[in-house]
């Protein structure tokens, strides 16, 4: 259990200093009589985009518990099992910190750079997307490595949810792509409209995610894989 503590403390921490951040950014705005109701769309969009993120890979460090405690057993020789555990430990820190990098640079980018905003939004995605798939080889790879039914169902479990999110993350990423330059050029000249386009691409994208894992049954499968997984020891 302690990949589980160190991994959803960086992630609450990580994304509670960004939600600070954002603060900041709107209170120097202020203070400066530089905050626009024109800009609140944008702000709102990104506190949001910090709390689906932190949400969902909190929860999803849950239900990716099993995997991982497979993962842990490792190799005989300890050189390799620590080599495995930076690697499977460290990649979901990465992945986390790009979503984080991604949600600063929107407060940054508030008010003159949205090209800049709509640009961390789609990295954002890609990220999400690349996630996804090394989740999928992850889960693939740790069921290869265990011959205990019910930990293999459980990794099954989370597999089928990642190829899930992988479906509906890369049409999502194509079509944001394709209409980028669109939206960046309206951004400068009408920056309402870009708030309601970042507005409106925000909730495409928690409602997906609610329609392909409902956010209480993430709660439900945290709960159960941790009990499952206690006496063998959590996106």
């Amino acid at each position: 259990m302690e990949r589980d503590h160190l991994y959803r403390d960086y992630i609450t921490i990580v994304f509670g200093l960004i939600a600070t951040k954002g603060l900041e950014q709107i209170s120097d705005k202020a203070l400066h009589h530089e905050l626009w109701w024109s800009q609140a769309p944008f702000f709102l969009g990104a506190f949001i985009v910090g709390i689906h993120y932190w949400y969902v890979c909190v929860n999803f460090a849950g239900i990716s518990s099993t995997t991982h405690a497979v993962l842990s057993k490792g190799s005989a020789k300890k050189f390799w099992n620590n080599v495995s555990n930076i690697i499977f430990f460290g990649m979901p820190v990465l992945f986390v910190s790009a979503y984080a990098g991604a949600v600063v640079t929107f407060f940054y980018a508030i008010p003159g750079r949205y090209d800049l905003l709509f640009r961390a939004f789609g990295v954002l995605l890609l990220v999400s997307w690349v996630n996804d798939l090394w989740d999928i080889a992850v889960a693939a790879y740790a069921k290869s490595k265990t011959n205990v039914e019910n930990e293999k169902g459980q990794i099954e479990d989370q597999r089928k949810l990642s190829r899930l999110w992988l479906a509906c993350d890369l049409p999502y990423f194509v079509g944001f792509a394709f209409a980028y330059r669109w939206i960046v050029s309206m951004a400068g000249s009408n920056p309402v409209a870009a708030g309601a386009a970042f507005i409106g691409l925000i909730a495409l994208g928690v409602g997906i995610d609610a329609a392909v894992t409902p956010l209480e049954k993430k709660t439900e499968n945290h709960e159960t894989t941790v009990v499952a997984a206690a006496p063998g020891v959590k996106r």
